[in-house]
């Protein structure tokens, strides 16, 4: 029996010409030769006859069809390619994972099913994920040491994994079946006061990859709060309390704003950032008010020393702050 595939792709058609058949291939019209399948945009595979004279159906841009054991296949339905004989394995089945192109190039003399398994079941990429990445403080010492995640998947039609390589460290792992992931840890010495990103490479034993990344990031802090003197110690500034981030919160500018909650006691309103950030204007509960700038040491939570401009009140308030604002 002589079969004809055809197949839909998702190119809308547009005038399509009768196919121009291979030299000494008689035309389909006249040895009947019949549709039993196409693939549709509507990603439904339907078993159907169609009309024996070959007359191109609206949305058909490739298509397959057999003569004399020999299988032809086409996507301008004007340029055809040999296959090979029709006798191959069975195709796998299953869910498709992947769409004939237009530029795909399957080869010639290939079994049919090679060519049903290579355009439409390419194996799957892949998956990799990777996370641990922060903002971090500058130190004095030269590296800060922490902790990555990974994982590594397969999809249903993913080969098994490779390699697993996580900040350049190849990684031990069980291979996992498909669909399914392995995961794990590596640990990596951060370089201090700069932005560093690592990333996990996950290789397949046919090539295929995936990578994903993580970064880590140093940035200075700024701070508000109360204080209980107008000449407070840099530990004393990282312990300042009233401002909703005691300790300093990550900036790459000197603007904050926010409210004070009531200080226990008799206390000293307090800005402080980094002198490259620039000198401080202040705003209290709506109003410019002037306070004593002075340039400082300030040594960070990590033991890092830089200059910071320290912004004190005149004078100590034992009320809270409704609003504050600093540009």
């Amino acid at each position: 029996m002589k079969i004809l595939f055809s197949l839909f792709l998702f190119i809308p058609f547009i005038g399509l010409a009768q196919p121009v058949l291979p030299k000494g291939v008689p035309s389909p019209k006249s040895n009947g030769y019949s549709e039993i399948g196409y693939y549709r945009a509507d990603s439904a595979f339907l078993v159907g006859t169609r009309d024996t004279n070959f007359t191109p159906v609206a949305g058909v841009t490739a298509m397959v069809f057999a003569h004399d054991s020999l299988y032809y296949y086409s996507v301008s339905q004007t340029k055809w390619i040999a296959l090979g004989t029709g006798s191959s394995s069975q195709i796998p089945g299953g869910p498709i994972t992947s769409l004939p192109a237009v530029a795909d190039n399957p080869g010639t003399n290939i079994p049919v099913s090679t060519f049903i398994i290579n355009e439409f079941y390419k194996t799957q990429s892949p998956t990799a994920t990777l996370t641990g990445g922060a903002i971090i403080d500058y130190t004095s010492a030269g590296s800060t040491a922490k902790t990555l995640n990974w994982s590594a998947g397969r999809q249903f039609a993913t080969n098994p994994l490779s390699s697993i390589v996580v900040a350049g460290v190849g990684q031990s792992f069980s291979q996992p079946s498909a669909p399914g992931t392995v995961s794990g840890t590596q640990s990596v010495n951060v370089p201090a006061n700069t932005t560093t990103t690592y990333q996990n490479v996950v290789t397949t034993t046919d090539g295929k990859t995936a990578t994903a990344s993580t970064t880590f990031t140093s940035e200075l802090r700024i701070y508000a709060g109360f204080v209980s003197s107008t000449t407070p110690t840099s530990a004393d500034i990282i312990a300042a309390t009233g401002s909703s981030y005691v300790g300093g919160e990550f900036a790459t500018s000197r603007n904050q704003s926010g409210s004070l909650s009531t200080p226990s006691g008799s206390k000293y309103v307090m800005f402080c950032n980094p002198v490259s950030f620039g000198v401080p204007n202040i705003t209290i509960n709506g109003l410019g008010v002037t306070y004593n700038i002075t340039t400082i040491t300030f040594v960070g939570p990590l033991g890092y020393s830089s200059s910071y401009y320290l912004a004190i009140a005149p004078f100590p308030t034992s009320g809270p702050i409704s609003s504050y604002l600093v540009n």
